[in-house]
């Protein structure tokens, strides 16, 4: 291992111990922030005006980024360390302490619900999955982001190759492949059956690679497509061979 490898690894062994510096060291990582942004799938045309709110919002960078293209944005994390940081980076955000489980919000509240990286490692992620849904307004999208099983080292090492990734971003994409609670690709789709969402339709598409999955899942009042949507079909946008693109929307 080149000593520019160690000293990643170091890095990456020390952010570990510190879990605000690790979620705000991988924003500002590019193939991070892209996956995010991927996973989003919209124009900042479309974020004008659109309420999100963030589900496990660490520090906060993703809600600043959304704020920035003009959306209004709400981020909760159990952590009230987490909150505080997050409301002292982005104060135009609003930041609240709050479980996943039980969200302080009434219904149908938010266009956007986005959780990355958070039903995989929660207790009960049909009970999230119906309380992102209750906050979600009809016509609404979930947008979730999970790490998945079946996706091997060997597989990891060639996506990093092929990205040309600097030491430092590949020992942050080889940490998270190795240490993310990770779940099968179909079990998205029982939790949602489970959950009872109704009139919900899941798009599903592998990026960074195939190491995470993301998705969308629609809330249709009458079980069709509603007109006028600004999601487009996530399937026909998805990039064919899970690497980084410049996108219009970063």
């Amino acid at each position: 291992m080149r000593p520019a490898d160690w000293a990643a690894w170091l890095e990456m062994a020390r952010l570990l111990l510190h879990p605000p510096a690790l979620f705000h060291h991988l924003h500002g990582l590019d193939w991070y922030r892209h996956a995010l942004w991927e996973a989003l799938r919209l124009a900042p045309a479309d974020l004008a005006a659109t309420s999100c709110l963030e589900i496990g919002c660490a520090t906060g960078d993703f809600c600043g980024g959304l704020a920035a293209q003009g959306a209004r944005v709400h981020g909760i994390d159990r952590s009230p360390d987490m909150v505080r940081r997050a409301r002292q980076a982005h104060p135009g955000v609003r930041f609240t302490e709050a479980d996943a489980l039980a969200l302080p919000f009434g219904e149908s509240g938010f266009d956007i619900v986005y959780a990355a990286s958070l039903l995989n490692v929660v207790d009960d992620p049909v009970r999230v999955l119906r309380e992102m849904a209750r906050v979600c307004r009809p016509a609404g999208v979930l947008v979730i982001l999970v790490p998945v099983e079946g996706f091997g080292t060997a597989q990891a090492r060639r996506w990093t190759a092929a990205q040309a990734l600097s030491p430092r971003e590949a020992a942050a994409y080889m940490a998270w492949h190795r240490l993310a609670r990770k779940i099968p690709a179909a079990r998205l789709q029982q939790w949602v059956d489970e959950a009872g969402i109704g009139h919900a339709r899941v798009q599903a598409w592998p990026l960074l690679g195939g190491m995470v999955q993301a998705a969308h899942v629609r809330l249709m009042a009458d079980g069709q497509r509603p007109q006028g949507t600004p999601w487009p079909d996530a399937a026909q946008q998805a990039p064919q061979n899970g690497t980084i693109t410049a996108s219009s929307w970063v």
